[in-house]
């Protein structure tokens, strides 16, 4: 517990960092509204499984193209800009929203759309924060900065469905997006108390439109390139399940009203693990987390499968929300340190695509499949699919790296004679 106080009292002197991470936390806790109102609100429209992975499509592929393309621009402009502009069209975006739930006059079409704006806006949210975080704290502390990260977002995903969820039973949809547009409020003000901050130095790299090509060829690091690999195969298999979850708890479980139940344990799961993240560890530890994290994150997914009651699952869906977030920090952790200072929004952007876009179609594939599979089975497949993966690429790295070591003490051997 010292350790970690000691650590969070050192991370939060600094008061950039101060300033983002209540960010983070503002925007975070938006951002959770907006997935818990209008999946469910779709659902609601539809009660179809496939509109809710379209509906996570369209949120979350804007955001895929922002880390795409902007990556770049992001490593060089003012933070409060990009920090400010986004959360303030937000705001607009939830009274629109708020106005017509309130008058019915929404629908799945208009939802759509306010998804992919909403996804752009929050993509490129996202993409300032990863970027700024490195850039403010120095590698002996950057684990237990992103962990803190972690902690706020794992905080806001607990919060924003319990607070917004009696908002929604009582009042309706359009009670629930003023309160969304109330917490982005916060994030456009938050920024504007950052320092001013100087354009990047390295000349060279600011063709942003080649930045994925320039990391997957200037990195030649097969450590970060497989990092980002086993985290699109994570959010491609284990973390597609929120398109269906909806059905699962309306069909399998008989308790659909409690879905903003279901997501909080998710936020009070990755809680836990961002509060055990914040202790100092060692490179090898790490790298043994990431591995134990991922299988037991496609675990938990069978295990939530297996649920046949509401407190069985409520378990299931909080170990799968410390699992998640746990794999994710570390892993984010580990490409950044790796990738370097001067690759590290590229990398960042580069693995925030390939997580973005793996998590969009796999939603959308888990609820395309809900058409002809019951939800826990897909939950059961998928889990059990990335296990499998997840298991022979450990066995496959584990034979590299014993030949690698081999061809080594031949080597000297050979030098020796």
């Amino acid at each position: 517990m010292k350790t970690y106080a000691t650590r969070f009292q050192a991370l939060f002197r600094l008061p950039d960092y101060r300033w983002l991470w209540l960010t983070s936390m503002t925007t975070g806790l938006g951002s959770w509204i907006f997935t818990f109102v209008s999946t469910w609100q779709m659902y609601a429209f539809t009660h179809a499984t496939s509109w809710g992975g379209i509906m996570v499509l369209a949120t979350t592929m804007p955001g895929i193209l922002v880390n795409l393309i902007f990556a770049g621009v992001v490593e060089r402009r003012n933070k409060k800009s990009l920090l400010t502009i986004p959360s303030a069209g937000i705001v607009l975006l939830a009274i629109l929203l708020s106005m017509l739930s309130f008058q019915n006059r929404l629908s799945p079409t208009v939802l759509l759309v306010t998804g992919v704006i909403f996804g752009f806006a929050s993509g490129l949210l996202n993409l300032t924060q990863n970027i700024a975080v490195p850039s403010l704290v120095s590698g002996d502390l950057l684990l237990s900065a992103m962990a803190l990260f972690t902690l706020a977002q794992s905080g806001t995903e607990l919060l924003g469905p319990a607070i917004s969820s009696p908002l929604l039973n009582r009042f309706g949809f359009g009670m629930a997006y003023l309160l969304l547009g109330l917490e982005y409020v916060g994030g456009s003000l938050f920024p504007l108390l950052l320092q001013p901050e100087l354009a990047s130095e390295h000349e060279e790299i600011l063709d942003h439109f080649a930045h994925v090509p320039c990391v997957t060829t200037r990195l030649g690091q097969r450590r970060v390139i497989g990092m980002v690999a086993l985290t699109g195969l994570h959010c491609g298999l284990t973390m597609s399940f929120m398109a269906v979850l909806p059905a699962f708890l309306d069909l399998a479980l008989k308790s659909g009203p409690r879905y903003g139940t279901f997501l909080s344990a998710i936020g009070f799961g990755a809680l836990t693990s961002a509060m055990g993240l914040m202790e100092r560890r060692s490179q090898r530890h790490r790298q043994n987390l990431v591995w134990f994290t991922a299988w037991t994150s496609g675990l938990a997914l069978i295990l939530l499968g297996l649920s046949h009651n509401l407190r069985i699952g409520l378990v299931a869906i909080t170990f799968i929300g410390f699992t998640q977030a746990a794999f994710m920090t570390l892993s984010l952790t580990t490409v950044q340190e790796r990738a370097g200072e001067r690759l590290r929004a590229r990398a960042t952007g580069l693995y925030m695509v390939v997580s973005g876009l793996s998590s969009s179609l796999g939603n959308w594939g888990m609820g395309l499949l809900g058409h002809w599979m019951a939800p826990n089975r897909l939950f059961i497949l998928f889990g059990v699919a990335f296990v499998s993966l997840t298991l022979l690429s450990w066995k496959n790295i584990a034979k590299s790296r014993k030949r690698k070591d081999e061809a080594c003490t031949n080597c000297v051997l050979h030098h020796a004679l």
